[in-house]
């Protein structure tokens, strides 16, 4: 029963580690990310960016949204983080999170998605923004 009782909390510790180290990663590769798109690198974001990212828009179309994003936003003003999954699978590593970001001319709900290469090294896979003031604007 000792035995069972220590590898769980074993499993519990490890996981919280697993969590903990894909919140502190979500929070650096967004941060990087709203300095690009604040200073205009979009084509950079594009060529750091998963092969999955990639796959589902080519740069022009990953560049209007960025663009219009800015263009109609303004500059990033402050974000905090609403929630966090760590997922591995047999497709890969993955962290999915979400953010309330407030802009210079507005406010939206951004979800971030990033593939943790074999090298350890997060890609995004995944880029989603919800808000009134992007569509309205």
């Amino acid at each position: 029963m000792r035995r069972v009782i220590c590898a769980a909390v074993s499993a519990a510790l490890l996981g919280g580690c697993s969590l903990k180290q894909g919140m502190e990663t979500a929070n650096k590769e967004v941060a990087q990310f709203h300095r690009q798109l604040d200073e205009g690198r979009y084509s950079e974001i594009y060529k750091n960016s998963a092969p999955d990212m990639r796959g589902a828009a080519d740069e022009t179309k990953l560049t209007r949204l960025l663009t219009a994003v800015h263009t109609k936003l303004g500059a990033v003003q402050s974000t905090a983080q609403q929630g966090i999954n760590v997922n591995t699978s047999t497709q890969g590593s993955f962290i999915s999170a979400s953010y309330a970001t407030k802009f210079a001319k507005g406010s939206g709900q951004e979800q971030f998605v990033y593939r943790i290469g074999l090298n350890g090294k997060p890609q995004l896979a995944g880029y989603h923004i919800n808000s009134d003031e992007l569509i309205y604007n």
